[in-house]
């Protein structure tokens, strides 16, 4: 059946009016759509860490090491601020002078009360500095075989008696320099308690050193 000229004339002015509604509605839906993918983008995006920079010890640290030796055996990192302690340092500027008071191992904070004035303040209350002067055989092995800390003993006519247990050696020549006959300095800390009895074994040359 053939069509008329004015139906078809109908029949394109409503494909064109439907073009014409159908174009402007394509452009604001993908407009629209665009934008909710710019938001998403935005809300949906990684948010760049936020935290403070907060020095640690990247290796095993013993006490006693002097902060000007720590430049090397820290580093800084970003932590939360959840995660740093209180009195954590943000740089080494910031660490001043003394000593470590007590072991760090990788990973630790250093802190504000991580250090003391000196090697003796370091390691607790009422702990003094003494110096001896002993022959090798009285120290040297318990120290190179057991570290820095030993028991001093007293050696005289009634036999044996402990002064001081757990006795830390805070200077001393190292072992593999000593002449075996002679004599060497060696400071020591002990409980302020035997620094008097300790003082006069020295003195008599009764002092021994034992390690465990």
């Amino acid at each position: 059946m053939l069509m008329s000229a004015g139906h078809r004339d109908t029949i394109r002015t409503r494909l064109f009016d439907a073009r014409q509604l159908t174009l402007p509605l394509l452009a604001f839906v993908l407009t629209g759509g665009g934008l909710l993918l710019l938001v998403g983008g935005e809300d949906g995006a990684a948010a760049p860490p936020v935290g403070v920079e907060t020095v640690v010890a990247s290796v095993a640290v013993p006490a006693g090491t002097a902060s000007a030796d720590l430049a090397s055996v820290v580093e800084i990192r970003v932590l939360d601020d959840v995660a740093r302690a209180t009195g954590a340092f943000r740089s080494l500027d910031e660490l001043g002078d003394g000593v470590l008071a007590t072991d760090l191992v990788p990973g630790q904070q250093l802190l504000a009360s991580s250090f003391a004035e000196d090697v003796v303040d370091a390691l607790g209350p009422d702990l003094v500095a003494v110096s001896v002067r002993l022959e090798a055989q009285r120290w040297v092995g318990p120290y190179r075989l057991t570290g820095d800390r030993v028991t001093v003993h007293q050696l005289g006519e009634r036999g044996t008696e402990v002064l001081a247990d757990s006795v830390r050696i805070l200077d001393a020549p190292a072992p593999d320099t000593v002449d075996p006959r002679s004599e060497q300095l060696i400071s020591l800390a002990v409980p302020e308690s035997a620094v008097g009895d300790i003082m006069v074994a020295a003195a008599a040359n009764e002092l021994w050193m034992v390690g465990r």
